[in-house]
């Protein structure tokens, strides 16, 4: 099930259009409408993003690492 509003940039033209999933742990969502699957605490998250081309994404960082695999689709 996914968040279509999980950053605050999911408010802006040109971002609007993310689909952001919490598989185990609840990850980096700003929004408590965020469905997790498995919410218990494992000191990790496993997630998942989607988004049509040319959909933008802001500016940020994060305190731990990110990873991001492309499994299909085009820029």
């Amino acid at each position: 099930m996914p968040c279509k509003t999980a950053f605050i940039d999911a408010h802006t033209p040109g971002s609007d259009q993310k689909e952001n999933f919490t598989i185990i742990g609840g990850g980096v969502s700003e929004s408590p409408d965020q469905h997790v699957h498995i919410g218990i605490p494992h000191g990790f998250n496993i997630g998942a993003a989607g988004q049509p081309p040319k959909c933008r994404n802001s500016l940020h960082s994060h305190r731990t690492a990110e990873v991001f695999f492309v499994l299909k689709g085009r820029w």
